[in-house]
């Protein structure tokens, strides 16, 4: 980069950090501190934030304004790729540790990794400059951030902070929005996540199978093993019983555990 761009060596009195600047034709502003840590760092944030719901494209004349939170749901958003792959995923294969927050001005994408920077560096890069959206991936995301504000509701330190905070623009708004500006209209949560649900399950179809037929299977392997005197003889009914409670019980858990694996990615960018 230093034979096509120009390399200037500055210091910040505010971090106490000498630093290298480079301006990138795209507009971009790059900064390179240099660590002597184990641990490398990339950080890309765009001056987009919570408040920034009001703008004017290039080349118009007329004001675009877009709902609160929307900052906060392409932050969400910008994990999805059309070949399916989640991009922590992609960031595990190579070792990186990824993270993502939204400011009132500003929304930022971290990476962090001991080895193979280049990758995730790369990886990092794919994430903000190819977004990918559809009309399902968009609604089952409604229903993740739905549940998401409401938790935020729920916290007193919360709305106390933002009921009485202000920045330069104005009034300090909420960075996740609120129900009705994510989802259109202030509908119930229950069907956006029963219907976020049932695609997620009809979409599996091997585990849907699985769901449909392991009750039915289980249920004629117990009924192969009684003799047809479980209700005369207290052992037989005993062990009968003890059969199907332990059926219950693994089955149970079974499903439990695909049903957190299944949500796994986006329990832990949450």
């Amino acid at each position: 980069m230093s034979d096509e761009y120009e390399v200037t060596g500055k210091y910040s009195p505010d971090i106490d950090e000498k630093y290298q600047y480079v301006k990138h034709k795209s507009g971009l502003d790059i900064y390179f501190i240099p660590k002597k840590l184990s641990t490398s760092y990339a950080l890309i944030t765009t001056k987009y934030g919570a408040v920034d719901n009001r703008f004017r494209l290039r080349g118009e004349r007329e004001w675009t304004e877009v709902p609160d939170g929307i900052a906060h749901f392409l932050e969400h958003k910008m994990f999805e790729n059309e070949d399916g792959e989640d991009t922590f995923e992609k960031y595990s294969r190579y070792g990186g540790n990824a993270n993502a927050f939204t400011g009132s001005q500003s929304t930022s994408y971290l990476v962090s990794c001991t080895e193979n920077f280049d990758e995730n560096l790369r990886t990092l890069l794919d994430l903000v400059s190819s977004p990918y959206f559809t009309p399902e991936n968009v609604e089952k995301e409604q229903g993740i951030i739905g549940q998401e504000i409401k938790m935020y509701d729920d916290s007193p330190e919360w709305r106390a902070y933002y009921d009485n905070t202000t920045v330069k623009t104005g009034p300090s708004k909420r960075i996740p929005g609120t129900v009705s500006s994510t989802t259109g209209k202030d509908k119930p949560q229950l069907p956006v996540l029963c219907s976020r649900y049932f695609k997620l399950v009809l979409n599996d179809r091997k585990r849907f199978l699985l769901l449909l037929f392991q009750a039915p299977v289980l249920a004629l392997l117990i009924s192969l093993v009684a003799d047809g005197r479980q209700f005369e003889q207290y052992d037989i009914t005993k062990s009968l019983l003890f059969a199907l409670s332990c059926s219950a019980f693994w089955v149970g858990m079974l499903n439990a555990i695909q049903e957190v694996c299944k949500e796994r990615s986006i329990m832990k960018r949450e």
